[in-house]
């Protein structure tokens, strides 16, 4: 692409990009600053395209979202703006604990981190490369195998995730691997135990006042009308404290 003065000559860089739309379509980079200048001329819904585009070529490139969410507030769709800064920041964290895990390399902990933060944007990928780097650091870390665990619950291997999660747990009972062994327990449906895990825990998760949900209606059917209601009350105690700002 030759050289041009952007502020001068926006039709020419626009048709410069679009040229290298053409020749590399699958690159997230024309697209990208393509976005930049339509944002510059007040074309918000054809910005909003192309950002889509590179969201899609690129999910990993948070100046995406933080353009996108400055885009989408422009378009008046709020919720969605919200959740490109949200994604923006997650990304700028995972960014920052990935050089830290890089740059210590023999530290699983660090590792484990890196994938509870990816699993807890929903992102499998990088949480399953951050996993067998801290078990590649440490093979019986407890916290590589936590993270391990959660990624196989994920994957619906229940008796697998069960198995790492209690190494991890009788390593350290802490609030983070219960609330994964809590995880299994509840997908086994049973939920007496993984209640109990919770709560060993201190977990206030909506999977924990769905865990007391669920036990309810067992205990409803069973004919244990107080029980069951006992476990109703504590789900909306849950709920409302998720409620609150």
């Amino acid at each position: 692409m030759r050289h041009v003065n952007l502020r001068n000559d926006v039709d020419s860089a626009l048709a410069d990009l679009e040229q290298c739309i053409q020749v590399q379509p699958r690159s997230f980079v024309p697209y990208y600053f393509r976005a930049s200048l339509l944002i510059d001329r007040d074309s918000f819904a054809s910005a909003r395209r192309d950002l889509d585009r590179a969201a899609e070529l690129n999910p990993y490139l948070n100046w995406t979202y933080r353009r996108r969410a400055v885009v989408l507030e422009e378009l008046h769709e709020t919720e969605a703006a919200a959740a490109d800064r949200h994604r923006d920041r997650w990304l700028e964290r995972l960014y920052d604990l990935a050089y830290q895990a890089g740059k210590a390399d023999t530290n699983p902990f660090l590792w484990a981190e890196v994938a509870r933060h990816s699993r807890r944007g929903d992102d499998w990928i990088w949480a399953e490369i951050a996993i067998k780097e801290a078990l590649r650091c440490q093979s019986d870390s407890g916290d590589g195998l936590r993270e391990r665990a959660a990624l196989k619950l994920h994957r619906g291997d229940f008796d697998g995730a069960l198995a790492d999660a209690q190494v991890a747990v009788d390593q350290s009972e802490t609030g983070l691997t219960l609330e994964v062994r809590g995880g299994v327990y509840a997908a086994r449906g049973e939920w007496d135990l993984a209640i109990a895990d919770y709560e060993a825990g201190n977990v206030v998760t909506e999977a924990v006042a769905h865990a007391y949900d669920s036990r309810a209606e067992i205990r409803q059917r069973a004919g244990r009308t107080s029980l069951a209601q006992a476990d109703r009350d504590a789900a909306a105690r849950l709920r409302r404290l998720l409620d609150e700002p």
